[in-house]
């Protein structure tokens, strides 16, 4: 998350300073920010994520979303032991 992140917050600051152009359009100035706020999300929903067990069902938590998945949809399960 941060390797990706570092990119984009180094080029909004440069855009901050004008060296860009970005600095010049009101329409511009705000389309860097706007980049890091979907990269935010993305990243938050993605390392957010949950597997809740239920009596019938599994239910994949991806904030804002929530996916209840059938026991019998389930053809197989593997368990990792390191999270690559």
């Amino acid at each position: 998350m941060v390797t990706g992140l570092l990119p984009i917050l180094a080029f909004y600051i440069f855009s901050q300073n004008g060296l860009f152009g970005f600095g010049t359009d009101p329409e511009k100035r705000y389309f860097l920010p706007l980049i890091l706020l979907i990269y935010l999300a993305a990243m938050w929903s993605f390392y957010d994520m949950r597997f809740l067990i239920g009596s019938d069902s599994m239910v994949a938590v991806f904030p804002p979303f929530r996916y209840r998945i059938p026991f019998s949809m389930i053809s197989s399960v593997e368990i990792m032991e390191k999270w690559p």
